[in-house]
């Protein structure tokens, strides 16, 4: 694991460490001494992997108080348009969008600190995610900002989006405390 770049306070672009040959590639996603030793204070409690269809945008999501996690983001197959936003209003990068292509081609990781929502836009017929969070899930918690509120040019005006997403207030109507 090396940090290539911090692009917002407590949000790091990691390179992962990556071996191709005949049989294919693998890629080492985390290691808790390499985390360690960065003192990222991350361990993570719950994993999770999901699939999207091109055109699929899952966002912008976060938890608040005792559930607010840190997150590290992984794209295994397609490739993704990955948005990071500060929800927080005190925040001097307040609604100041991030995104970053991550792709299988580019074994690449985003740990995300607090405070900030996360969501992606699959610009691949299929888009296989991994995210690992340092709490474990609780829908009494778990909070989101519209997407087409916060200050970002998407690529496409009518995303395939969850009800749930669709239903999330805009940013500056959203809940915020993190612990």
């Amino acid at each position: 694991m090396k940090i290539i770049d911090q692009i917002l306070p407590d949000v790091f672009l990691i390179s992962l460490k990556n071996s191709n040959d005949h049989r294919g590639n693998f890629v080492k996603t985390f290691n808790s001494l390499d985390f360690e030793k960065q003192d990222f204070g991350f361990s993570p409690k719950e994993s999770y992997i999901s699939s999207s269809a091109e055109n699929v945008l899952r966002g912008m999501h976060y938890q608040i108080k005792k559930y607010s996690y840190v997150k590290l983001v992984t794209c295994f197959k397609g490739r993704v348009l990955d948005v990071i936003v500060d929800v927080r209003p005190s925040s001097s990068n307040y609604n100041k969008p991030i995104s970053h292509i991550l792709s299988e081609e580019k074994p690449e990781a985003i740990l995300i600190g607090k405070g900030y929502a996360h969501g992606f836009l699959s610009l691949s017929n299929e888009s296989i995610m991994s995210y690992m969070t340092s709490t474990i899930y609780s829908p009494n918690f778990d909070c989101g900002v519209l997407w087409s509120s916060i200050n970002f040019n998407w690529p496409l005006d009518k995303p395939i989006l969850s009800e749930r997403d669709k239903r999330h207030p805009s940013i500056g109507e959203h809940q915020c405390e993190f612990s």
